[in-house]
């Protein structure tokens, strides 16, 4: 297992640097579409760390963990922490929606994820699998 993380600011464009920087992590270690896949989670769970937990307030931050296992690729996402936990929304619920997805979209293309509490926040998980890793 190969292990990086790297800590953001708790700001939008932090969003595109935390997917760039997953790409350079990952382009040599995994197929390129298992790359993909692992850019969008982690635009995925940044996105919702940044939008919906204390990570987005003013000087908040996030810390962006990528594990490179054998069978799967973790990606985790340490937040400062909300009020209530993560919950994947029924798409059906409201098809005219353009937000509200991300993890449906997490559930969609991990073979599991989740969350645990830490000491100072949360993190968020998901395991995404390709044909090669």
């Amino acid at each position: 297992m190969t292990r990086w993380s790297r800590l953001f600011t708790g700001r939008p464009q932090s969003i595109s640097d935390a997917r760039a920087f997953s790409r350079a992590y990952m382009i040599k270690k995994v197929p390129e579409d298992l790359v993909t896949t692992v850019e969008l989670v982690v635009s995925e769970l940044c996105t919702n760390a940044v939008e919906h937990t204390a990570s987005g307030e003013e000087d908040g931050h996030f810390v962006l963990e990528l594990e490179a296992h054998a069978e799967h690729v973790r990606v985790a996402v340490v937040d400062l922490g909300a009020q209530t936990d993560p919950v994947v929304r029924d798409e059906a619920a409201n098809a005219d929606a353009v937000s509200g997805r991300g993890l449906l979209i997490v559930d969609a293309v991990s073979k599991a994820w989740g969350t645990e509490p830490l000491r100072v926040g949360r993190r968020v998980w998901a395991d995404v699998v390709g044909a090669s890793v």
